[in-house]
């Protein structure tokens, strides 16, 4: 089969609403099928304006229904599933298979994955294999070298030459093949296409077999979040740890130094 005609059956050649292109902050590529609510409605319908969903009065993500996080902000691969009006699709592929994640290795993208089931405040997680749901699709680029900082480099420079072309063909490829027999069609299920690249990757975690053991305040990380005049720095990368918990343990510490230095 041609190129050229399996493009036309993935639906590569589909006027869709978006194609984004996003630089965000990790090596992972996620992705999501969304359903057509009103918000997402309205951000499809300004689509070509410059569009800051967050300046909106009332704005506040938690209180909307459907996709997590369904905004310009938003560091997902979003891909909007109709709502009913037009195509009538849903997440029944998913009940039809009895799966809600699929490991692909070997695959352009490692897995795939059905959103959390997360509710809170006026937010409400897909209840139903007929309402829309969200997908999450990972991609992380194998980079050359001897050392994990070698490849994360490499990586990165790799992704950074990678083109929307690329991503949308595998999106489409890979979600056929892997749902295909629970009626998913690519060429008609996928409204639209946002690929956030994450090019600077996760906070760099310091391998022993690789990097050496600094004495105590030596560390590149150390090092680099003393404090500046009255600036102090509070982040995961302060903490070479890229997780929550340290974020906030790096805040605290950086809260410790402001009262030290006022005692």
């Amino acid at each position: 089969m041609s190129n050229e005609k399996r493009d036309r059956e993935l639906g590569m050649d589909r006027a869709i609403p978006r194609r984004d292109f996003l630089n965000g902050m990790s090596l992972v590529i996620g992705g999501s099928l969304v359903g057509a609510n009103d918000f997402l409605s309205s951000m499809l319908a300004t689509a070509d304006k410059q569009y800051a969903p967050e300046k909106e009065p009332g704005y506040y993500p938690p209180s909307k229904t459907g996709m997590r996080g369904s905004h310009d902000g938003s560091w997902e691969v979003a891909h909007a599933m109709r709502d009913g009006k037009a195509w009538s699709r849903n997440w029944k592929a998913f009940e039809k298979l009895k799966v809600h994640s699929v490991s692909c290795p070997g695959s352009f993208f490692s897995g795939v994955e059905m959103d959390f089931p997360v509710s809170m405040g006026g937010y409400e997680f897909t209840q139903k294999p007929d309402e829309p749901c969200v997908l999450h699709l990972h991609f992380a680029p194998l980079g050359e070298g001897a050392t994990a900082r070698d490849k994360q480099r490499s990586g990165r420079a790799k992704l950074m030459t990678m083109q929307f072309a690329l991503f949308e063909r595998n999106i489409r490829d890979q979600l056929g093949r892997v749902l295909d027999e629970g009626g998913f069609d690519p060429a008609s299920d996928i409204e639209a296409i946002t690929v956030n690249r994450w090019p600077h990757g996760y906070a760099y975690e310091y391998n022993s077999l690789y990097d050496p053991v600094w004495p105590p305040g030596q560390a590149p990380n150390e090092i680099g979040r003393q404090p500046f005049g009255r600036i102090h720095i509070a982040n995961s990368d302060a903490g070479a740890f890229a997780y929550t918990n340290e974020a906030i343990d790096q805040g605290y510490r950086a809260v410790q130094e402001i009262v030290a230095r006022k005692a």
